[in-house]
């Protein structure tokens, strides 16, 4: 797409819509754009854009319109019917007690739902009550999560589904609209989920992911099927659309279960197969595989045919050159080609026969010395538990030990305190005896000095008072005098 207002949409779709969209192919982005463009009647790119400037409603119908994805129960009959049968012989099996399935791009519910009722039916028909069954589905888009969480459909979509089912997991609420049974609800767990930013749900026994790789670029295809990889637990089928296809590095990570339903299972580690299941019939051989026995059978007969050519055009020769007639009897011939044959397979099988006891002689001496190393290991063992014992025993006597001396030296030390204590009560004891008897003899002096100086002053006022008196006297007798 060459168009500067399809760029400009789509830089719109990313910031206004919060979208990745260099995820999708352009052709798919520009088949939603035209449905919304046909609906608004807008002729180029431009009217549209200008549309969206206008019209902010527009983003929302817009979104709705990329992330939509028409689906009905059980699509595709004949994936389904293979299904059921890897369910069914997982449910027969004593051992397995649990399935967990990942409904990656479960647009409106309809897979996990119609996986959740098959399961349902399996377990009542074999009798597994217990049995549990985890189903995750998740998708990009809100909304759609939100409608599959109701569980409500139309008519047109249960066309391959018996009436049975319909009447015994549905309730009719309107005239052509169907409501799924809480029951079958509870079975499966929805949320929003972004396949390429966040990672895996992990240990997924299923993971079905329909129609939904188709709208994104081979490099994202590869991160996605590493994604589902992780994902899986070992054995773990991936199952996707009729359309889409292993590429790349994931294609030597997967082993085809049902090439044509696009079923495959999951190689543990590198370099590694798993056990086919038994569900793979004869009757549905891998078709390229095929292809390629009858083809090396084809080659290997037209050797043997030239071989055998060669070798009687030689004999005719070398008769013809010796005068000679030729061997009249064609038996000898054959015989003769016989053993060279044979005198080859055997020298193929002798070859194998070394190969097979390296093989083997390398597996026992890899044994032997994993058991002389595990041997090694249970005495290292041992020992170290006896020194971690006499370590223990050790520790244990040495800190009754130190226990012990912590508690002679805190009795000395107590003597110690005591001893000073009770030293420095009978010097301050002495102290003040001493400051009391200083106290006793200033107090005395005082006294002394104070009595001492009470009697100067009398005798001073004393002398005074005589001396006042004297003088009194003579005056009175002066005045006396004058007045006779």
């Amino acid at each position: 797409m060459s168009d500067i207002y399809f760029d400009k949409i789509k830089g719109l779709i990313k910031s206004e819509l919060k979208i990745d969209i260099d995820q999708y192919k352009d052709s798919y982005i520009a088949r939603r754009v035209s449905v919304r463009m046909r609906l608004n009647r807008c002729k180029d790119y431009r009217e549209y854009l200008e549309l969206l400037h206008k019209t902010p409603d527009e983003y929302e119908k817009l979104e709705n319109t990329l992330t939509v994805n028409v689906t009905e129960f059980w699509r595709d009959i004949t994936v389904y019917r293979e299904i059921k049968k890897i369910f069914e012989e997982k449910i027969k099996d004593p051992r397995v007690k649990s399935i967990k399935i990942w409904s990656a791009g479960c647009s409106s519910g309809e897979e996990p739902y119609g996986l959740a009722i098959m399961l349902k039916e399996l377990c009542e028909q074999h009798s597994r009550k217990f049995f549990r069954i985890v189903i995750n589905a998740t998708d990009l888009d809100k909304e759609i999560v939100k409608k599959a969480q109701k569980g409500i459909y139309i008519d047109k979509q249960f066309k391959n589904m018996d009436e049975g089912t319909l009447n015994k997991y549905f309730t009719k609420i309107d005239r052509n609209q169907y409501q799924i049974s809480n029951e079958i609800k509870r079975m499966v767990s929805f949320k929003n989920h972004d396949l390429i930013k966040e990672p895996p749900i992990y240990e997924m026994d299923f993971i079905l992911c329909r129609n939904v790789i188709i709208y994104f670029g081979k490099e994202i295809q590869e991160i996605l099927f590493k994604k589902y990889y992780d994902g899986l637990s070992d054995g773990g089928y991936l199952i996707l659309g009729r359309t889409e296809m292993l590429h790349g590095e994931p294609r030597e990570m997967f082993i085809p279960y049902n090439h044509r339903e696009r079923i495959y299972q999951k190689i543990v580690g590198k370099n590694k197969s798993i056990p086919i299941s038994e569900n793979r019939r004869s009757s549905e051989p891998d078709i390229n595989k095929v292809k390629v026995n009858e083809r090396s059978k084809v080659r290997a007969s037209k050797l043997k045919n030239k071989d055998y050519a060669t070798n009687l055009s030689s004999t005719s020769k070398s008769n013809i050159k010796t005068g000679t007639k030729s061997l009249d009897k064609p038996g000898q011939e054959r015989e003769a080609l016989k053993s060279k044959y044979s005198l080859k397979s055997s020298a193929k099988t002798d070859d194998k026969k070394r190969t097979l006891s390296s093989k083997y002689g390398s597996t026992l001496e890899s044994r032997k010395t994993k058991l002389s190393e595990s041997s090694n290991t249970s005495t290292l063992k041992s020992k170290t538990e006896t020194k971690r014992t006499s370590l223990s025993k050790t520790l244990t006597s040495s800190s009754k030990s130190l226990k012990e001396r912590n508690l002679a030296e805190k009795t000395v030390k107590e003597k110690t305190l005591r001893e000073r204590v009770y030293s420095t009560k009978k010097d301050s004891e002495k102290n003040s005896e001493k400051l009391r008897e200083e106290r006793r003899l200033k107090y005395s002096t005082t006294n002394t000095s104070k009595t001492s100086s009470s009697s100067k002053t009398q005798t001073k006022t004393s002398s005074k008072t005589t001396k006042d008196l004297a003088e009194i006297r003579k005056s009175l007798n002066s005045l006396r005098n004058s007045k006779k």
